[in-house]
């Protein structure tokens, strides 16, 4: 088995340390995220971002580790196996925001969050006409 290795490059020269977790239950939180990860290295943080209209988290987390060889060797370990019943996918986070393994899916994820965020907030009965006339006091609409 090739063992994954994590690069240094990119903006500055920090090693790359923190992974994207994708495909986290809904049941699971930081606490059972940071029990799955901790056996790979001191771990900095663990951040399991939650949508606020729902207040679930989205699926998704990060996991911060001390060392990039850690990080590393949690990848190796941890990609593709499986919590509660789901496959995870680990991968070293780019400096947008998204894991390496799959950009175009974390950005897709991340524009239906926003729009799915967006679609709540607008109130069962508003009209396309109150929305337009809400939306013209901000600005004009192209």
């Amino acid at each position: 088995m090739s063992s994954t290795l994590v690069a240094t490059g990119g903006k500055g020269s920090n090693p790359k340390t923190t992974l994207y977790v994708g495909g986290l239950h809904e049941t699971v939180n930081e606490e059972i995220l940071q029990g799955a990860f901790l056996p790979f290295g001191d771990l900095k943080d663990v951040n399991i971002p939650i949508d606020h209209a729902t207040g679930q988290h989205r699926g998704f987390g990060f996991v911060e580790f001390e060392e990039k060889e850690d990080a590393a060797a949690a990848i190796d370990n941890m990609h593709n196996s499986e919590i509660y019943g789901r496959v995870l996918k680990v991968g070293v986070c780019s400096i947008s925001g998204s894991s390496s393994y799959d950009q175009d899916t974390a950005a897709v994820a991340a524009a239906a969050a926003a729009a799915a965020t967006a679609a709540a907030a607008v109130h069962v009965f508003m009209t396309g006409s109150i929305l337009q006339a809400l939306l013209k006091r901000c600005g004009s609409l192209a």
